[in-house]
């Protein structure tokens, strides 16, 4: 059994390296303790939870220039950082953007931005995304990174693509299924399918913190982040935070896309689009057939 010591030292080390992608956020113990993966309530894990507690307090009390402070019943991670927006400079960069069901034509992406696809099982979020990336692939470099398909499941997908051969993809597809903001390209279209989040509190901040990461690796590029979420629900798994960094989003169920943020509206655009909804046939996994327009009220 580690020593108290020990423990400490290894709960000191994990919460200084998780805490740059958790800047500004509040977490109650049980939550820091739960993305530390030690459990709140197993009492073999009584010594780990004390150990990071007292990390927790003594980080919140310190005399030097603070990380963590206590904010009512949780620790708050301090955020100071400053990034200086030129606006003087800034003509809007808007990020040439093709997509599906013409959502393009109601908003867009400047570059550094983040769409979100959320969706329930087998609802076409992966067909979405290749026809995201077709629909681009000629004038971006297309970086697509895949968390569950090997490349024989992801060539069979691309086959059956209605007016293509397999060797007419202009993408770039790797497996991957963490640390999506190591391999990211700054400057490129970034399509992530998917992040994997489960249910529970925890995945909240797990997840506000995935996303995070990634914009912060952003410059001239934009990624489109997929994830699960449970049938007709109103936010993905994970919760509503995993939105907060999304200029686009889209929520899927079969047969259904709806557009849930837009925040960039197009020019001749003056009523909000989010809202609009559109119903879809999915052929071969990848063929969006007979999509059609039925504006959903809020």
């Amino acid at each position: 059994m580690a020593s108290q010591e020990g423990l400490y030292a290894r709960a000191h080390k994990q919460i200084l390296d998780i805490i740059p992608s958790l800047k500004g956020e509040t977490l109650t113990r049980e939550q820091w303790q739960k993305l530390l993966n030690v459990s709140p309530y197993d009492t073999k894990h009584k010594d780990h939870r004390d150990a990071i507690n007292r990390v927790l307090w003594n980080l919140s009390t310190a005399n030097q220039k603070k990380v963590i402070v206590k904010n009512g019943s949780g620790f708050k991670v301090v955020d100071d950082s400053l990034v200086p927006i030129n606006f003087l400079s800034g003509g809007g960069s808007i990020f040439d953007l093709l997509l599906p069901f013409g959502i393009h034509q109601y908003c867009f992406l400047y570059r550094k931005n983040i769409m979100i696809v959320f969706g329930s099982k087998d609802a076409g979020k992966t067909a979405l995304l290749l026809n995201i990336a077709k629909l681009n692939m000629r004038k971006h470099r297309v970086m697509y990174f895949s968390s569950e398909m090997v490349a024989d499941e992801l060539a069979g997908r691309m086959m059956k693509y209605d007016g293509l051969e397999l060797t007419d993809w202009n993408i770039e597809a790797y497996e991957r299924s963490y640390d999506f903001n190591e391999v990211i390209d700054p400057d490129a279209l970034n399509i992530v399918d998917f992040l994997e989040l489960g249910g529970d509190e925890s995945e909240y901040y797990k997840g506000v913190s995935l996303v995070r990461r990634i914009y912060d690796k952003l410059e001239n590029g934009v990624a489109i982040i997929a994830c699960q979420k449970n049938k007709d629900a109103d936010f993905p798994k994970g919760g509503s935070g995993l939105l907060e960094k999304a200029r686009i989003a889209v929520s899927l169920d079969p047969g259904e896309v709806k557009l849930t943020v837009a925040k960039n509206w197009a020019d001749d655009v003056t009523i909000s689009p989010r809202g609009k909804a559109w119903t879809y046939k999915l052929v071969g996994g990848i063929n969006i057939v007979n999509p059609q327009e039925s504006l959903k009220e809020e």
